[in-house]
């Protein structure tokens, strides 16, 4: 059976994972002789794995660990390590860790995990380094760790990173989205009402709307004056958006690709903008006639218009609640505004699709089917990926997480990076240092035939250099799996151009914003009103790809499949969720922390024996949610359990107001008795022999004593701090360096005790200093 599949898809995580961890045998096996260790004491022992864990949280945990990992690297003990287990913001993190120490190298040298070569360490302060760079060439100066952590650092806003790029851009991209969808649907809606009205199931008299004109200027010439403009406005950016999305599905080069996207930008925001405020407008009027009983034929478009207009607006409004405070108003607001706001949508989509569909019967002929031809190209032909705000999200997180050398020398926000074709099956290489990177993604998976997978609505799917999958759709090499469009060669001028690329799967690992997920399974966005609304407005940071089992088994999909469109899986899987299972042709992708937040249950699914764990998840009460969640599944998928038997290190001491003293001070601050704790991992017998115990150390986002003083100063003026809202993604200078601060202080007296403490420096494979008596 195995012999028929195609691609070298491996149907189970037993034999991907042979194949896997012989790999990493090798890289550990060429760094060690990288390093001088002699041939003959070179020791790969899968029994003894070592991993680094960093969870999710945006970006307040991308910068919690940078300072861990920082602390990690002074340690020695990235070194050692043969796993990096990442989700969502601890991916932006270590995808830019992977991604640095994958450079070729420059100037002779290349980044590596020695004191004198790592990415976030080293080198001259930016005030110093600024002044010598004024004497000599900029283009001389030679990349530090140091110059790579001020790049990032400057950059924690990355949504709003300027050059060009402001909140007003960002909003125009967010209703480019929208306005995509709801064309796509009322497109749909027009060729249904059509067929409608071919059957005659639904009578209307044509000759009521009294068109002597072209239908287009007629439609036009019904309305009143703000109602024609606002509408026209809203005509040319539609034109725009078809021609944009129709584009950017082509295999255009790097350079012209950002162009267009660039150049959207500036025009779409005016347009849409002023078109709804000329629609608004124009409501009074029509309210007013309709009151006055005037019922003019050309009103149902403006109101049709209207009403999706305002169920877009409800839909943005959900999307920006759901990460609001809880309360009573929130509550009550989440209750009405999803199914007010998906009625007003589907009802607005409903009336323009069958006004439209009125007009184009009436003429008849060729214009039906231009009209059939010119709805299927749309709506097949645009790449739901692509349009959607995953692509934005995507290249902001690039631009701040993986620049290019050019752009960290001149400090300048990069308009692209060679990151752009960074294939996933690249990273890792065999003469790169650092750990083995997985990382991690949720599949949604609403109707899974298996009853675990089913109450979950989903399953850990993993993508690493050599395989991507789950446990319930298997595992394809990174190299055969090509979620894009299959391009002929000829037309790709020979690039890749489907390939998994490493932004592309950390902006995946990081959607926190999906329809039918939520954070550790749970939240709003998993309502039905609210997944409908989201689907209709293309309100995703999700990504659509093939089923890798679906791959392995060859045939027609693989070599002749579109791109994820409206229809395929937009309409059937997406809005309606048939076939939203492990046996489905497309998969849908989302946030990590959709499954588990934390990156410990890959590592657990490897059997790793020593887990460093790294958590700026949001937690402002410290209830360990998260930690939790991944307990529970680790335990029923693998019969793994983990205890805290140590008091001096257990984890009810990284709680708030645990420490000791309790003085003013403490009270105040709520300081935690430490921030980590140590516990022990047992993994179950293999062929009826038990196995050693596992250390698993865990490093918690929260307030102790013996902090840098400025972190106190930030806590008393940011109450929140360390666990601010994660709608906050736009961070500043400070903000930033307050959880790197944070992370790095914490590690540091994490790793002092480490080496004082024997079992713990073994399993770290660091050198044991004992305490002096």
């Amino acid at each position: 059976m195995v012999d028929t599949y195609k691609n070298g898809y491996e149907p189970t995580f037993d034999t991907a994972f042979a194949k896997e961890i012989g790999y990493v045998g090798e890289r550990w096996i060429a760094k060690e002789r990288r390093r001088g260790v002699l041939e003959e004491k070179v020791v790969f022992d899968p029994g003894q794995l070592r991993g680094l864990a960093l969870s999710g949280g945006g970006i307040r945990s991308a910068s919690f660990c940078m300072g861990v990992v920082q602390q990690l690297h002074r340690a020695g003990i990235i070194d050692r390590l043969h796993y990096m287990s990442t989700v969502s913001g601890g991916g932006f993190t270590g995808s830019s860790l992977s991604w640095f120490l994958s450079w070729k190298p420059q100037e002779g040298k290349r980044f590596g995990t020695e004191l004198d070569n790592f990415p976030f360490t080293g080198g001259e302060p930016a005030g110093v380094r600024n002044a010598s760079m004024a004497i000599s060439s900029k283009t001389e100066a030679p990349i530090d760790g140091r110059m790579v952590l001020d790049y990032i650092r400057q950059r924690a806003s990355y949504l709003n990173p300027g050059a060009g790029f402001t909140v007003v851009s960002a909003m125009a991209i967010l209703l480019r989205s929208v306005l995509t969808s709801v064309i796509g649907f009322v497109l749909l809606m027009a060729i249904f009402s059509q067929l409608i009205l071919h059957l005659g199931l639904f009578r209307e008299n044509l000759g009521e709307a009294g068109i002597a004109l072209p239908p287009a200027l007629a439609f036009l010439a019904s309305l009143d004056v703000l109602a024609a403009a606002g509408l026209l406005m809203l005509a040319i950016l539609g034109v725009t958006v078809i021609f944009y999305s129709l584009f950017t599905g082509l295999p255009l080069p790097g350079t012209w690709d950002y162009a267009l996207r660039r150049t959207y930008q500036k025009v779409a925001g005016f347009l849409l903008g002023l078109g709804i405020a000329l629609l608004l407008l124009s409501l009074l009027h029509i309210v007013i006639d309709w009151l006055g009983g005037n019922h003019v034929r050309g009103d149902l478009p403006t109101l049709g218009t209207l009403s999706t207009t305002l169920g877009a607006v409800g839909g943005l409004a959900v999307r920006s609640l759901r990460d609001a405070k809880p309360g009573l108003m929130t509550g009550l607001a989440m209750a009405l505004l999803p199914p007010v706001s998906l009625f007003l949508l589907v009802a607005g989509i409903g009336v323009l699709g069958h006004e439209i569909a009125l007009y184009v019967v009436q003429a008849g002929g060729m214009l039906e089917l231009a009209f059939l031809a010119a709805t299927l190209v749309y709506c097949v032909w645009t790449n739901i990926n692509l349009t959607g705000l995953h692509r934005f999200y995507r290249d902001r997180l690039m631009e701040s997480f993986m620049p290019d050398p050019e752009d960290i020398r001149d400090d300048l926000q990069a308009a692209e990076t060679s990151a752009d074709d960074k294939a996933l099956a690249d990273i890792c290489g065999m003469e790169d240092d650092g750990p083995y990177h997985l990382i991690n993604t949720h599949v949604v998976l609403l109707g899974a035939k298996k009853a675990r997978l089913r109450s979950r609505e989903g399953d850990a799917f993993v993508m690493s250099r050599l395989y991507c999958g789950s446990e319930a759709t298997g595992f394809i090499p990174t190299e055969s799996w090509l979620p894009g469009p299959a391009w002929p060669a000829w037309i790709a001028m020979g690039k890749r151009v489907g390939a998994m690329r490493l932004p592309t799967a950390m902006a995946i690992s990081g959607a926190a914003l999906n329809p039918r997920a939520g954070a550790d399974g749970q939240g709003a966005t998993k309502g039905g009103a609210v997944s409908a609304l989201l689907n209709l407005l293309n309100l995703r940071l999700g990504y659509w790809v093939p089923s890798p089992r679906k791959l392995g088994a060859g045939g027609f999909l693989p070599s002749y499949r579109t791109s994820p469109n409206f229809i395929f899986p937009g309409l059937f899987q997406g809005l309606f969720g048939f076939y939203h299972n492990e046996n489905a042709n497309w998969l849908e992708l989302s946030d990590g922390g959709h499954f588990e937040n934390t990156g410990i249950y890959e590592l657990v699914r490897r059997r790793v024996r020593t887990i460093v764990f790294a958590d700026g998840s949001t937690d402002p009460e410290i209830a360990l949610q998260s930690f939790a969640n991944v307990l529970e599944k680790i335990y029923i998928d693998f019969n793994v359990t983990v205890d805290f038997a140590d008091k001096d290190a257990h984890f009810t001491s990284l709680m708030k107001g645990t420490g000791t003293p309790q003085d003013n001070l403490a009270q105040r601050l709520q300081f935690a008795g430490a921030g980590y704790a140590v516990g022990t991992i047992r993994y179950p017998k293999i062929d009826g022999k038990e196995q050693p115990a596992g250390l698993l150390i865990y490093i918690k986002s929260t307030m102790v004593r013996d902090l840098p003083v400025a972190l106190y100063s930030y806590k008393a003026t940011n109450p929140l701090f360390p666990s601010e809202s994660l709608a906050d993604q736009f961070f500043s200078e400070q903000q930033f360096e307050a959880y790197r601060a944070l992370g790095f202080a914490l590690t540091k007296s994490m790793v002092e005790k480490a080496r004082a403490t024997q079992v713990w420096a073994a399993a770290l494979d660091i050198p044991f200093v004992a305490p002096a008596s």
